[in-house]
């Protein structure tokens, strides 16, 4: 199993997307007991700086917020939490915001240096990456694509909701959104989230 697992990572670290050598600790959570003392020690990950917000796991639009550290009760240690707009505050397991990164073969990190571009009309889902064309994942794809129907529809906003029962209805069944965003090079140059769980393409 940590052979299989070892072998998906490196894949991802062969991607031309940069978040996809991304590992959060959500992710980790559903690996097998140990996996991740393995990679550690194989060198084929290493842990970097934490996530300084998360996905709400207490509702179903796929939000990220920014985790505060509270003292509550007042003296007591500090405890982390997030604001859903749906539940209040929320609880967060620090562990949560751990995060590490995918290390390729050395003789492949020159891959994983360059720019990101991507069109200036926004209308297509191919992008520029490292000096050569190159095309998201068809989840990334289609998800540009349903934002740009609600777009020429003439209600470009839509919650994460309503995008995920569209996703599905082609195919395609990420269970948050980022599932679809770490397939998308510059996320915050293409997407707008004008508000938590809904989102745009930018202008």
């Amino acid at each position: 199993m940590n052979d299989e697992l070892a072998d998906q990572l490196l894949q991802r670290a062969r991607s031309n997307v940069p978040n996809d050598r991304i590992v959060t600790g959500d992710e980790v959570t559903q690996w097998p007991e140990g996996a991740l003392e393995v990679l550690l020690r194989d060198g084929i990950m290493k842990e970097i700086q934490p996530a300084v917000t998360v996905e709400c796991d207490a509702c179903f639009e796929g939000h990220a917020e920014v985790v505060e550290f509270i003292e509550e009760p007042p003296g007591s240690l500090l405890r982390a939490y997030i604001a859903c707009p749906e539940f209040g505050r929320v609880k967060v397991d620090p562990q949560r915001m751990r995060r590490w990164e995918i290390k390729p073969p050395a003789s492949e990190q020159h891959l994983h240096t360059g720019t990101v571009a991507t069109g200036a009309s926004g209308d297509s889902a191919d992008v520029k990456l490292y000096g050569r064309e190159s095309v998201w994942p068809p989840v990334a794809e289609t998800f540009v694509e349903i934002l740009q129907q609600a777009h020429r529809a003439g209600a470009p906003y839509l919650r994460w909701g309503e995008i995920k029962i569209r996703l599905n209805a082609k195919g395609h069944h990420p269970s948050r959104v980022r599932d679809v965003r770490r397939n998308i090079p510059d996320w915050d140059k293409v997407i707008d989230s004008p508000q938590s769980g809904v989102y745009k393409l930018k202008s």
